[in-house]
């Protein structure tokens, strides 16, 4: 009797070790079939994704080629409206004219359009100047 419960015990650990060997053999091959996937299909999916789109492209080279005529209007280091601490602000303006002619135009007002914007800026608070309004 001794002997046949011997027998029985091994001949279990024999089939659990047989099931636990298939059982791990089908965890790795599914494990090896995901990396696979990821690796061949989803890699080619982001690179396809990340070639840039020729009509987008040619959008933004032809906004850079029909860009105006850059006038700088100067720097302006203006005290803020703050009245709780003392904060200055320092700015310089560009802007972008259509041709000559609007260029011939600001270079006449300047002084309009510096005293224009540094009173602007100098009623502004540091509060109102972090919005994006």
């Amino acid at each position: 009797m001794a002997e046949e419960n011997k027998e029985q015990e091994q001949e279990e650990e024999k089939g659990g070790k047989k099931k636990l060997i298939i059982i791990l053999a089908l965890i790795l091959g599914l494990l090896g079939g995901a990396g696979a996937y990821k690796f061949l299909v989803m890699d080619k999916a982001k690179e396809e994704e990340q070639q840039p789109n020729t009509e987008e492209l040619e959008k933004e080279v032809q906004d850079i080629e029909n860009l105006g005529i850059m006038f700088e209007v100067g720097t302006f280091v203006v005290n803020l409206a703050d009245k709780d601490a003392d904060r200055y602000l320092k700015v310089t303006v560009v802007l972008e004219l259509e041709n000559e002619q609007i260029k011939m135009e600001v270079e006449k007002r300047l002084p309009q359009i510096k005293d224009a914007i540094t009173t602007l800026l100098f009623t502004k608070t540091s509060k109102e100047l972090k919005t994006i309004d």
